[in-house]
């Protein structure tokens, strides 16, 4: 099998791609797990000729893998294998408990007895659901960090609910889909999952696609709410459109996806400035709040209130942003902002893209950001020279502050140089004035340089 080949890393076959029901990627997870705890088929294995693929018992090793991706399928191949052993609700339970341990901001919210019994109730519900529990596992053993990510979601995620004072039910849901949301990586190229930068395009809407994959999945669970199913596929859109995989506006997204889109931002932020010690929670907040209008306001209210937990740090912090590296950054963001402003509106006036109104949506986000860091103040920038001199101790914090700052205004800069990439891949030969001032402002290399 050659991955970087599949029809799956072609953007006109995405959705028939998250219908298949033997998944050359998931086959090979299956068949690398097989060396250490078999995966067993639990029926006879057929295609829709109703030829036996594999028989009943049999283990899914590498050549029985390859042999099952050449065939349509009668059912997806899920459902037809079981695992030697599969994490259970008190083996998930001991390890969020311990996970939750293991980070300090974390900890705050998610020590408490109250959390705790709650949490315990929330992996019994998630017992009861075998498909899960074997996909999770799977999810564990090969996609680890993906799999400790999607425990983090959770655990923030229940805490924002409960906060929230959410249903049981709907506590239920938001647990589940936040475990689940981003199982969809387990279809697509293995070395995506890992990688965080120089994206090809093609690569770029594959990695777009793991929500769609992940809904396929879970609209086959039996008895698994759909309310599940919706918060997953929602979990990376934003209230003002400039989400994907639809581009959905605020009014038709649900409170389960937006606390699980905000814990998911949670989880980035951390993994990006781990590094900082006590001070990691201030800049994980400083981000949310940059981005506070992408999410339900009744959602960020309740996760800013977690935060304040958190007690707050009695030293400076003890490496910062270098102010030079700050100023380099403001001198360089400006006039691209600029230049992309300008082909955005061009694109906008000179299309009728159905994606223009999240650029539309992705302009006024930049600016808003663009405005709360300063960037257009003459005296931001007096203030960061002056910096560059020697910052007092105090001011080390409102450094790292404004780096975080700068990190979000790029990674916007970022999604909206997506968006017009995606709008641009559809320009009729007649628009070809468009293609060319993108290409003058991107460059002709196709790579994108970080991970959505």
């Amino acid at each position: 099998m050659n991955p970087t080949t599949h029809y799956l890393l072609e953007r006109k076959a995405i959705q028939d791609a998250s219908q298949q029901d033997g998944s050359p990627f998931f086959c090979q997870h299956l068949a690398q797990l097989n060396q250490t705890q078999k995966v067993l088929a639990k029926e006879d294995i057929c295609n829709r000729q109703g030829a036996i693929i594999l028989k009943k018992g049999e283990d899914i090793c590498e050549r029985r893998a390859h042999m099952i991706v050449q065939h349509k399928l009668v059912k997806p191949i899920e459902q037809s294998i079981e695992l030697a052993e599969t994490y259970n609700a008190e083996k998930l339970f001991n390890y969020m408990k311990k996970f939750g341990s293991t980070v300090p901001g974390l900890q705050v919210v998610t020590g408490s007895d109250d959390y705790l019994s709650n949490l315990k109730k929330m992996c019994s519900y998630y017992g009861k659901f075998p498909l899960i529990k074997q996909t999770l596992t799977v999810l564990a053993n090969r996609l680890h960090d993906i799999y400790n990510d999607s425990v983090f979601t959770a655990l923030a995620s229940l805490a924002i609910a409960m906060q929230m004072q959410r249903s049981e039910r709907e506590q239920q849901i938001i647990f589940m889909a936040a475990l689940t949301h981003d199982c969809g990586f387990l279809y697509i190229p293995n070395e995506l999952a890992h990688k965080k930068q120089d994206f090809s395009r093609a690569e770029w809407h594959s990695l777009l696609a793991h929500p769609i994959i992940a809904k396929r999945f879970l609209d086959s669970v039996p008895d698994l709410p759909k309310d599940v199913t919706a918060a997953v596929i929602d979990h990376h859109e934003r209230t003002d459109g400039t989400g994907y995989p639809n581009q959905k506006f605020g009014d038709e997204l649900s409170i389960s996806s937006q606390i699980i889109g905000i814990a998911d931002d949670i989880v980035a932020s951390y993994k990006a400035y781990s590094g900082y010690g006590p001070h990691t929670h201030i800049m994980i907040l400083a981000a949310l709040k940059l981005n506070d209008h992408l999410h339900f306001e009744t959602v960020f209210k309740a996760t800013a209130i977690l935060f304040q937990k958190y007690p707050k740090p009695q030293q400076p912090p003890s490496q910062g942003t270098s102010a030079q590296a700050l100023l380099n950054r403001h001198q360089q963001i400006q006039p691209y902002f600029e230049a992309i402003r300008t082909l955005s509106r061009k694109v906008i006036t000179g299309t009728k893209h159905p994606l223009n109104r999240s650029i539309a949506s992705m302009l006024g986000r930049l600016a808003i950001s663009i405005v709360r860091a300063g960037l257009l103040q003459d005296e931001h920038k007096a203030w960061l020279e002056d910096m560059t001199k020697s910052p007092k101790p105090d001011e080390l914090e409102q450094l790292l502050e404004v780096g975080v700052m700068y990190d979000q205004i790029d990674s916007q800069l970022l999604h909206l140089k997506n968006l017009l990439l995606r709008v641009l891949d559809d320009l009729t030969p007649q628009q070809e004035d468009l293609k060319v001032a993108a290409e003058e402002l991107f460059g002709a290399s196709e790579a994108l340089p970080s991970n959505p």
